[in-house]
Formats: structure tokens, C-alpha cells, sequence
């Protein structure tokens, strides 16, 4: 843990933390005790109200409560209103699920559906499942609700709680380490997710002004551009996976692409004019953001299934490699950086990242002459390789051939 970094957390101490595990898991759980239980929920419920409450510790308080409502309701009456309890349990498991699978895709970036998000997080599709069904088809039966619950807080005991003393002893140094470890952990993706939903805003903002602009025929300063560019760069920089989270923000559908389906050279053009000085500005103020940007631009090609997405997202790239403006602002780094350009496509082969394949190596060869000849023929031989196996799987489909399309993937490419 970087011993610069200090995060507020709701409770006190560590020791108030772990009793809190200790009343929910060893005498509420495993004795029965709701005494115990109630204690907790109601230590939950305060840290709730101070704020910085990692995601974790609100579900288990969530779930907890929906348990406890259960119980008292039970006892209260012989004849139970199971649509209350059922909604209490619903919400808590709504809440938990998509919580976590938000926290998921802060790390992996926007385009993957939950389902992938929670195989990445070793989430149970059990969970996912009750969910969708919860949102698209009503409550789920009420024994399905109890036990997903009573599932969903050994979950999150394995995956959160059991961790804050990997050591075993509480009074021990590396406990605290380990404590420290796993509180630094989770403020960082509660972070990553607030700073992401920061990034989506000053883009929108940042486009809708531009928008504007251009209907106005005006022209924003260099200054407004400038402070854009630092807000986002102080955003992401102290975030693990920040400039990919900013590159991957960048590239959804309808932000930096044209949100139409033509993506035709005016839209591209309008493009350019809304966000090329924004681009060129996070260029300069990290030396970074390029090599995320370019690498999530072209392994969208190989994802996307959209033509127009395609098309504009090839634009971009020729547009960075071939506009005199980025040349000048790229200079010593142009040649560098449209070698990376070219080899992220080989570790993407399609049919599209080919086409830009033989785009860049034209563009690249004006300034550069033969200094891409080994680049030249990387690619024809890649491509050739790729080329043939489609034709080996085409004539295999009948078969049950598979297709492994990422033929380089791992490999090292100089």
C-alpha cells in the first residue's frame, strides 16, 4: 500500500470492523444469535450515514436486514406479508449484484453485459440470474429468495470479510497490513466507479458545449480546453487503470463516434471538431493517454460488430497518424507510436484491423520510407496466417471447427 494515500472510512478503528464481522457471521450466523445480528445492522446503518461505505459492507448490511425483517415479521404474526419480505430481500439482492458488477466494470471498462462482468469478478450467475429475473419478470419465488440470500453473505464473507485477517491473529502487524490492504482495494474501485461517472459527466458537458459552439459558429478558448483536459487527467491519473477507463469512456458509441449509423466523412469531420483539441490537449498533459487510446480504439474494431462503428473508429486513427496537426504534436513520438498502432492491430486480426493495417503502413511509409518495411511484411504474414485459417475454419464449421482468432495473443511483438 502506498503509505502516501489515506482514505476515510466510517468506522473508528479496524477492531470496530472486524466486530462487526465477528456478530454478523460467528453468533448471528453460525449461533443463531439475532440479538447480535440487530447489533450489526444497526452499526451499518450508522456508517451508512457517514459515507464512504465500501459496497461490500453495505450489502452484507443490506441482506442482513432483509433477514432480520424476516425474522421479526415471522415471530410478529402467524401469517407472514410475504410480498413486504419478499420485496426487502429483492432490493437487498438487486442492490448487491449490481453493485459489484458496476465496481467490475470500472476495472474492465464499459461494453461487457453483467454476466461477463460477473464471471470476471467470480460472481455466481445465480446472482446475475435473480436479478434479471427480478427486473425483466417480477419477484422471484420466496425459497429462492432466502436461499440466494443466505448465498450471497457467504459470498461476500469469502470474497471481503475473510480477508481482513488473513494473518488470524487481530493484535498482529500483518493483519493490519492485510486490513489496510483490502480497505486501500476497495476505496480504489469505489473510486475508479465515482471517477468514472466524473469522466462520463465533464465528456457530456464538454460535447454539449461544443455542440452549441459550432451551431453558434463560435469557438471555445484554448484555456476552457486546457482546464477540460486537466480535470480529466487529475481524474485518472491516480487510478490503476485510469487512462484505459478515460480511453474507454472516449470510444463508446455516440461520445467521440458519430452516434448515427453512416459515419460519414461530414459527421467525422464534425467529430474532429468537437473533440480533436481535446484529444491533442490530454496528449500533451499525460504522455500516457495515447497508447490506452489507440489500444482500445483498435481492439473495439475487433468486437464491435457495427459498421459504423468501424468506420469511425478507423477514421480516428488515420486521423491521429495523418493530420498535420497531430504530426507536429506528436513529432519525435509519431513514428514510435504508429509502430504500436500496428502492432495492436496484429494482436487483433479481423478483416477490419487488416484494412487499417495497410492504411497505416501508407501513411507511416510517407514520413518514415522504408524504416516500416519489417512492419510491412509482420503484417502480410499475420494477415496471411489469420486469411488462412478463416478458410480452414469455414470448411471445419460443419465439424464443430472453432475459430481462435486472436492468433498472436500473448505473443511478443517487436
Amino acid at each position: 500500500m502506498n503509505s502516501q494515500q489515506y482514505f476515510v472510512t466510517p468506522w473508528r478503528s479496524k477492531e470496530e470492523l472486524l466486530e462487526v464481522r465477528q456478530l454478523v457471521y460467528d453468533r448471528y450466523i453460525e449461533k443463531h444469535d439475532i440479538n447480535a445480528g440487530r447489533t450489526a445492522s444497526k452499526h451499518i446503518q450508522a456508517w451508512t450515514f457517514r459515507g464512504n461505505l465500501p459496497h461490500a459492507v453495505e450489502s452484507t448490511g443490506l441482506l442482513l436486514e432483509a433477514q432480520l425483517n424476516h425474522r421479526h415479521e415471522a415471530e410478529r404474526q402467524q401469517v407472514v406479508d410475504t410480498f413486504t419480505i419478499r420485496a426487502a430481500y429483492t432490493y437487498a439482492l438487486m442492490r448487491f449484484v449490481t453493485g459489484f458488477a458496476d465496481l467490475g466494470r470500472s476495472r474492465s471498462g464499459p461494453g461487457q453485459s453483467m454476466l461477463e462482468v460477473a464471471k470476471d469478478i467470480n460472481l455466481p450467475a445465480e446472482f446475475v440470474e435473480i436479478r434479471h429475473e427480478a427486473t425483466h419478470e417480477g419477484m422471484p419465488v420466496f425459497a429462492r429468495l432466502t436461499k440466494a440470500t443466505s448465498a450471497a453473505l457467504t459470498w461476500l464473507y469469502h470474497t471481503y470479510w475473510e480477508k481482513l485477517d488473513v494473518a488470524g491473529d487481530p493484535s498482529s502487524g500483518s493483519l493490519q497490513t492485510s486490513l489496510d490492504d483490502t480497505i486501500y482495494r476497495t476505496n480504489q474501485e469505489d473510486l475508479a466507479l465515482h471517477s468514472q461517472e466524473q469522466v462520463q459527466s465533464i465528456l457530456k458537458e464538454f460535447r454539449k458545449s461544443r455542440k452549441d459552439e459550432f451551431r453558434n459558429s463560435q469557438q471555445t478558448g484554448s484555456s476552457a480546453i486546457r482546464d477540460r483536459a486537466s480535470q480529466l487527467v487529475a481524474l485518472v491519473s491516480p487510478l490503476k487503470r485510469g487512462h484505459s477507463m478515460l480511453a474507454e469512456t472516449l470510444c463508446a458509441h455516440g461520445t467521440i463516434l458519430p452516434s448515427s449509423p453512416e459515419a460519414s466523412d461530414a459527421q467525422m469531420a464534425s467529430a474532429y471538431w468537437i473533440w480533436d483539441d481535446l484529444l491533442k490537449e490530454m496528449s500533451m498533459q499525460s504522455r500516457i493517454f495515447l497508447k490506452p487510446f489507440l489500444e482500445c480504439t483498435i481492439s473495439r474494431l475487433d468486437k464491435s460488430r457495427l459498421h459504423s462503428q468501424h468506420r469511425g473508429l478507423c477514421s480516428w486513427i488515420k486521423h491521429i497518424f495523418s493530420d498535420p496537426g497531430w504530426m507536429q504534436l506528436l513529432d519525435q513520438r509519431h513514428q514510435p507510436l504508429g509502430r504500436f498502432a500496428i502492432q495492436t492491430c496484429l494482436l487483433h486480426p479481423s478483416d477490419c484491423t487488416k484494412t487499417l493495417c495497410e492504411e497505416l503502413l501508407q501513411i507511416m511509409s510517407k514520413s518514415a520510407g522504408h524504416d516500416f518495411d519489417d512492419q510491412a511484411q509482420l503484417c502480410a504474414s499475420t494477415f496471411e496466417d489469420y486469411d488462412g485459417e478463416l478458410q480452414t475454419n469455414s470448411r471445419t464449421a460443419s465439424k464443430g471447427g472453432r475459430h481462435s482468432k486472436h492468433l498472436l495473443r500473448g505473443a511478443h511483438v517487436s
